[in-house]
């Protein structure tokens, strides 16, 4: 049996699908009942549960020989490290209570240089808690989703633009959630590698290569613009979103911009035959969503 945490999201989901057509038994975990309905006609198992507390991510475990693990702190709270911080904790402790055999836990580019980011840098910590617990653990560390262009679709679709708060020609590794989902199932069907780091940078590109593909795909001109740290607090804070993950989402990009990121889209093991989704390949696929 394998446990799968933040089923209900973008990995999570695409990971049990995966999983379920390869004949493996699965269990989702998350605190929706509503959320896990749809589990169930794909013959998972799911269990509500809170993984922040102690207790109820213990009993999660319970008959799994293997987990996928994914943490993700409250946006709306203000304490979103300290959230992710104590599900890494439970998960260190799980993992030697059920007697885990590999487990595979996605982590974030960067987290082991040290950000000024909490979104990043509770990684690098969630990464030694594990460490600690003793059992194989394959951490995948994936550069910025390309996915999170659909958060874009309203303004791309009405106004032809998207915005970020950092300039738009700088390149940052980007990668796509089906290719994060698909190694980690190749990693969870392979078995265990003793403690294991994977870099899944993807490929770099800047915000303004996506506005070009994007305006090139709908035939039509789409721009990319910058936003001051105000405006992008003014935005999201309407969002209900908390002072302090702004804070920490504008380290981030602040991060992005020095980086300097060397990464080599090829250091992902030979084995999995992995070669990174395109911008190319996937922007045909979001415009497909854009009206």
């Amino acid at each position: 049996m394998i446990l799968v945490t933040g089923a209900t999201g973008k990995i999570g989901s695409r990971l049990t699908k995966h999983l379920i057509d390869s004949g493996e038994r699965v269990r989702v975990v998350s605190r929706s009942e509503e959320k896990l309905e749809g589990f169930k006609k794909l013959d998972a198992e799911p269990v509500i549960g809170n993984l922040l507390e102690r207790d109820s991510c213990l009993r999660a475990f319970e008959g799994c020989d293997r987990a996928f693990l994914l943490v993700q702190g409250d946006p709306t709270s203000g304490r979103h490290y300290e959230e992710e911080i104590q599900v890494g904790k439970n998960y260190a402790e799980a993992l030697k209570a059920a007697d885990i055999k590999h487990a595979v836990f996605i982590s974030s580019l960067g987290a082991d240089k040290g950000t000024g980011s909490a979104l990043i840098d509770s990684k690098i910590q969630i990464e030694a808690d594990l460490k600690n617990a003793g059992v194989p653990v394959t951490v995948t560390r994936p550069g910025n989703f390309l996915e999170n262009m659909y958060n874009f679709l309203e303004t791309v679709s009405s106004a032809g633009f998207f915005t970020y708060p950092m300039p738009g020609n700088i390149k940052i590794p980007h990668v796509s959630v089906d290719d994060i989902a698909e190694i980690a199932f190749k990693v969870l069907k392979r078995g265990p590698n003793g403690w294991e780091i994977i870099e899944m940078p993807g490929i770099e590109y800047s915000f303004f290569d996506i506005a070009m593909e994007i305006s090139e795909n709908l035939n039509r001109m789409i721009k990319y613009m910058r936003v001051s740290d105000e405006q992008f607090r003014e935005v999201y804070s309407g969002f209900g979103i908390s002072d302090k993950f702004c804070d920490d989402y504008l380290a981030m990009f602040k991060f992005f911009e020095r980086a300097n990121f060397k990464y080599n889209p090829q250091s992902i093991p030979p084995e999995f035959n992995y070669s990174p989704k395109t911008l190319e390949e996937f922007v045909p696929e979001l415009v497909r969503s854009i009206k």
